[in-house]
């Protein structure tokens, strides 16, 4: 686990470093973790349930401890892409980006080919339904140009904050949970704290847009 980790790091860093990252690679970098996180985390509950001998009560707060981790990875990814088409000029509005990629899909299916990557696309998109109900990011040139500084220190703290308690942090916090012997810690972590911390963010971002707001009102 802890050298999936390191490698799931690194592999996005260095396609970027290479420049041959691609909206397809991302798709199955972001597959992949989720498969972990589940079989990791239904591991842990179902090791927890055997060594208690009370699986009612493992699994009555684990699987909402599971359900605050999965929606706050998909927060800190959202937070991810909003930086990176803002900061970076490097991502694109999430519904048009899913546009693009069925009519894509379609192409390849119209010539019978790429059947793996019409899937990936197919989870994407699924993915994308289930988390935004809208476009995610919506910018202008002028915003680029004359904006991107003043958004830059206004939410910077937020991403920061945002990312602290990312999926990297909660893998961390696993690996030492599970050498110490202290997994239902971690579990109580994730649901008590994780949740917690999620929304807090998600409150300062709010208040940091209304910020940006009204100073570029002013402005």
């Amino acid at each position: 686990l802890f050298w999936t980790n390191v490698f799931d790091c690194a592999d996005g860093m260095l396609a970027r470093v290479r420049g041959s990252s691609s909206v397809i690679g991302y798709i199955l970098d972001g597959m992949v973790d989720y498969i972990t996180h589940i079989v990791v985390f239904v591991s842990i509950l179902h090791g927890l349930s055997l060594r208690t001998g009370d699986p009612t009560y493992i699994w009555t707060i684990g699987v909402p401890a599971g359900l605050s981790f999965a929606w706050w990875c998909a927060m800190v990814d959202r937070f991810r892409n909003q930086w990176q088409e803002r900061v970076y000029n490097k991502r694109t509005d999430s519904v048009e980006e899913v546009r693009g990629l069925r009519e894509i899909s379609a192409q390849w299916k119209a010539s019978g080919t790429h059947p793996g990557q019409r899937i990936l696309i197919d989870f994407y998109t699924f993915y994308v339904s289930l988390w935004y109900s809208g476009p995610v990011h919506s910018q202008s040139g002028d915003f680029q140009n004359e904006y991107v500084d003043q958004w830059k220190t206004i939410r910077g703290p937020v991403m920061r904050m945002a990312i602290f308690t990312g999926p990297t942090m909660h893998l961390f916090l696993i690996i030492v949970a599970g050498i110490a012997d202290k997994l239902l810690w971690y579990v109580w972590f994730a649901l008590v704290f994780g949740t917690a911390w999620g929304l807090l963010v998600l409150a300062l971002k709010f208040g940091t847009e209304r910020k940006f707001r009204m100073e570029t009102e002013k402005g």
